[in-house]
């Protein structure tokens, strides 16, 4: 059993170390694919999401057709080709990398739970058992989970309320929504928005309200984490 453990460890690490670099190399590629569309070819760089700092659930679905496509054979670009075939070797690389790296830890997951059912508790020195200390830290992260999930939500409604009811300032925040047009710069402004004094001058008590409830989620959201993060780092003492 030991010796198993060890050499899933050993994978698992060696799945981490191959997949950095990959991911370095697949990021270069694209950066370089979006280049060369914008110098080259303006108009389908446009129509594939343009820049890649303003890139959306849409956006990206209308990159993916494009890079696992034929249309880049048709435009008569050699270097074009070759970063499309680059770049799709990364992502079928770092997909099998990813799908490894979830068998091996199901794998070590199953290997833990057979030896605490195998295995006597034994007691830690503040009186908590392995398996107790395991469970807090999952208990903290379910409650992790759901503070998420009621803020995505939350997050929903605060940009529908916005666009309803302010949508110039809604327009100048970058038209932001939660999945279709979430880009790194709609989330900056928002960010921005959310952060500052910007909203009292809408006059709005039910925007401001929706303002200070997703600060007390993030809040929420950042305290949990760094206690799971502190009992985890407690429980591997």
């Amino acid at each position: 059993m030991q010796s198993g453990t060890e050499f899933l460890e050993f994978a698992f690490s060696a799945i981490i170390a191959t997949s950095l670099p990959v991911w370095a190399i697949g990021v270069i590629a694209i950066l370089l694919l979006h280049r060369q569309l914008k110098n080259r070819h303006p108009a389908i760089w446009t129509e594939v999401g343009g820049s890649i700092f303003n890139q959306s659930l849409g956006k990206e679905i209308r990159f993916w057709k494009f890079l696992f496509s034929s249309q880049h054979t048709f435009m008569e670009d050699a270097r074009l080709s070759r970063l499309v075939v680059l770049v799709r070797i990364f992502w079928i690389c770092f997909a099998f990398l990813f799908l490894a790296g979830c068998l091996v830890i199901a794998l070590m997951q199953i290997g833990v739970s057979h030896v605490v059912k195998v295995e006597p508790a034994r007691m830690g020195g503040d009186g908590d058992t392995p398996l107790s200390v395991s469970n807090k830290v999952s208990y903290l992260f379910d409650i992790a989970l759901g503070l998420t999930l009621i803020h995505l939500a939350t997050a929903h409604f605060f940009m529908r309320y916005m666009r309803r009811n302010h949508r110039e300032t809604w327009e100048a925040l970058g038209s932001p929504s939660l999945f279709l047009n979430n880009t790194p710069m709609n989330n900056i402004r928002t960010t921005k928005f959310l952060l500052t004094r910007r909203h009292r001058t809408l006059d709005d008590s039910r925007l401001s309200l929706y303002v200070y409830v997703i600060r007390l989620q993030w809040a929420s959201v950042l305290c949990l984490v760094l206690v799971l993060a502190v009992s985890a780092f407690s429980s591997g003492e």
